[in-house]
């Protein structure tokens, strides 16, 4: 049988030959936290720029705040504009009845 052929257990199964419960002590043990991770000193670009991705601001373009404001208001309106012509067809059925 080729390696294709054979079915995926993504690690979810000891292969052929060990215990299942070395198995387990394998893929239940807790790897390194970042707490243990050692990162690399920042080291400048040839151009001079030292790269600050974690703590680099976010660019939110002009305008966004409103627009973002004006769209949940105009949400609003429409939803409640559905909701009294609802109730006005509403009321106007029950009146023929």
């Amino acid at each position: 049988m080729a390696e294709y052929d054979k079915p995926r257990t993504g690690g979810a199964a000891p292969s052929s030959g060990g215990s299942i419960v070395e198995w387990a002590q394998r893929v239940f043990t807790p790897k390194a936290g970042p707490a243990s991770v050692k990162l690399p000193p920042r080291v400048p670009a040839p151009d001079g720029y030292i790269r600050k991705t974690p703590v680099q601001e976010i660019r939110v373009p002009e305008g966004y705040k409103r627009r973002m404001i004006m769209r949940a208001i105009g949400i609003t309106l429409g939803i409640l504009l559905a909701a009294a012509v609802i109730y006005i067809l509403f009321t106007f059925i029950l009146n023929l009845l």
